[in-house]
């Protein structure tokens, strides 16, 4: 593992990991989503526990190497930052909850949104653009850059602060751990016609499995 650390001053104790999946996890992911997209009918449809305006969003069920690579990352995340040491007593024990997965067309988002649980992750299977390019095919303000991008919320003070990573198709195959009341927000993209392919899950307390 390479993780990247990141880190805002206004983040204060929360910050992020960034990391590559590794090849072993990409492909345990591959058939699920492969198969849910040769027929959405048959897939576990999620809808109805997700703020997203996405037609297609369906909870899988997490396979061993997935849930492995994911306890790890959010322990060695928890180990840099300290933020379950730090907010909960007693500590609990990490462990993987739950997967889904959004097929995001373009002109569909991900409104204002925090999840459950202690972390969450998001793992960026497939974005079918650049920000450079969508920056420029649909019009947006000058100093407003947001199409297609993914960003965290940060309160300062009376203020909220847009806080983006650089997410486009040169990060297809990593993944974001972060505290799960961290709100986040995905604007919708304009220059593709491809689905934004991404999985998301949360990091809760003890269950033993």
């Amino acid at each position: 593992m390479s993780l990247e650390f990141g880190y805002h001053p206004l983040l204060e104790n929360y910050g992020y990991f960034i990391d590559r999946i590794p090849q072993e996890v990409f492909n345990e992911l591959k058939p699920q989503i492969d198969d849910l997209q040769s027929n959405f009918n048959k897939g576990n449809k999620y809808n109805h526990a997700l703020v997203g305006e996405i037609e297609h969003e369906y909870k899988i069920p997490p396979q061993s190497k997935t849930k492995q690579y994911i306890k790890e990352i959010s322990q060695m995340f928890e180990n840099e930052s300290q933020y379950v040491t730090t907010n909960y007593s007693p500590i609990p024990t990490l462990n993987f909850s739950e997967l889904w997965v959004n097929f995001q067309k373009k002109h569909e988002y991900n409104p204002v949104h925090c999840h459950g649980g202690l972390y969450s992750f998001v793992i960026w299977y497939q974005i079918p653009y650049l920000l450079n390019e969508e920056s420029t095919f649909h019009p947006q303000k000058q100093d407003e850059y947001t199409n297609g991008t993914f960003q965290f919320l940060i309160p300062e003070g009376k203020m909220v602060k847009n806080y983006a990573l650089d997410i486009d198709k040169s990060k297809e195959g990593y993944v974001a751990i972060f505290p799960s009341n961290l709100n986040h927000i995905v604007y919708p993209f304009y220059s593709s016609d491809k689905y934004r392919i991404s999985l998301s899950g949360n990091v809760t307390s003890i269950i033993n499995n």
